[in-house]
């Protein structure tokens, strides 16, 4: 076993496979910086970087930017493992060791990271981020004077042809028809009849080919609604953001049913106390916009201004001025959320490989300067 075991670990640790895999790499990175322009960003970087196999003309398998990536890892785990850590080898291996740092910070930021937004309006509030690219079902139930709260919410993934959608809050039942991560919205030439109700009897939801920009796909989902009542029960559609909202009306209270941005909570609520802007002079296009806002956290208050180039960073959580909504005399502002949990391995790993040049260099410059004198 260690007999074959050994010219396996020579191949995954050899200088030869690394270039290899170099090269590999920047033909991932010519490919998907090409595919930017007819995909999007977000499908070009899921097509060829995250992806540990992309299909090639939709049946040639080919490695992608995970696997390769995981490769090098490994084979500097090995060279690592293998190598004795002698004097004159020292700065090689401590420059090796802040590469594999820095790969295992980019793993990390990968599975555990997180980007979305937040839409407040001024001297609004929220708890939450909003995903850029999932979507999920809620169902909010009516506690009075037009509030809701979410008693019952479906991931995305969930939301399968066939699926039967139970919760023990929810009095009824649903079961999903189709869902569609794009679709197109036509406006039906006469209602339909039967057991249709809401936007479903007046508009026809179709499935239509992706967006190029992933946050642009406009995602609806059809389905069944059961044990609400005769008056409830039937076929219903929704899409994400209605600007008119979908309820269901049932013996146990009012249902609001919302396809929404998928959410997740944070530790702390946002406000916006006030957001300004100025325009160039006599044009109505911004120059400049900043958030004055206030983060509470349990018995901490503290307040703060988000501005382009200043963001406000707290408990691992990065908030950018990212841009605004005006709408009817009131102003909201967008603020992009990144919560990055390998934000510290780049400055640590770039620290590592400095020393291990800096170690490799004063190893090497007597011998330079001794060459020079010859």
């Amino acid at each position: 076993m260690r007999g074959l075991l050994s010219p396996l670990l020579d191949f995954l640790s050899s200088t030869r496979l690394f270039f290899y895999l170099l090269l590999w790499l920047m033909v991932l990175l010519t490919t998907g910086t090409v595919a930017q322009k007819y995909i999007g960003l977000y499908q070009a970087q899921k097509l060829f970087f995250s992806s540990a196999i992309f299909w090639a003309g939709g049946f040639i398998p080919l490695p992608g930017g995970a696997s390769v990536l995981v490769l090098v890892a490994l084979g500097l785990l090995i060279k690592l493992a293998r190598e004795p850590w002698r004097m004159h080898k020292l700065g090689t291996l401590t420059l090796h060791a802040g590469a594999l740092l820095l790969l295992v910070g980019g793993f990390i930021t990968a599975l555990f990271s997180y980007e979305g937004h937040l839409v407040i309006p001024e001297g609004g509030e929220s708890a939450f981020i909003a995903d850029y690219y999932r979507v999920e079902l809620a169902l909010s139930k009516e506690t009075g004077k037009g509030l809701y709260q979410d008693v019952a919410v479906f991931d995305e993934s969930t939301l399968r042809e066939g699926a039967s959608l139970t919760a023990p809050e929810l009095p009824f039942s649903i079961t999903v028809g189709a869902f569609y991560r794009n679709a197109s919205l036509s406006p039906r030439p006469t209602p339909l009849e039967g057991n249709a109700h809401g936007m479903h009897k007046m508009v026809a939801l179709t499935e239509a080919p992706p967006a190029k920009e992933a946050e642009a796909n406009l995602s609806a989902l059809l389905f069944t609604l059961s044990g609400a009542g005769d008056d409830a029960d039937g076929d219903y559609g929704v899409f994400k953001d209605m600007p008119v909202a979908q309820h269901i009306d049932t013996g146990d209270g009012r249902y609001l049913v919302a396809l929404r941005p998928a959410r997740t909570a944070l530790p702390f609520t946002l406000r916006l106390v006030r957001f300004e802007r100025t325009t160039y002079p006599g044009t109505d296009t911004p120059r400049s916009y900043h958030s004055d806002v206030e983060l509470t956290d349990g018995a901490l208050h503290w307040k703060s201004r988000i501005e382009m180039n200043a963001p406000l960073r707290y408990k691992g959580y990065t908030f950018y001025q990212s841009s605004f909504i005006a709408q009817d005399g009131a102003v909201s502002t967008v603020l992009a959320v990144v919560n990055n949990a390998g934000r510290l391995f780049p400055y640590i790993s770039s620290i590592i490989m400095c020393i291990g040049l800096l170690i490799h260099l004063a190893q090497r410059l007597p011998l330079l300067v001794a060459r020079g004198r010859e």
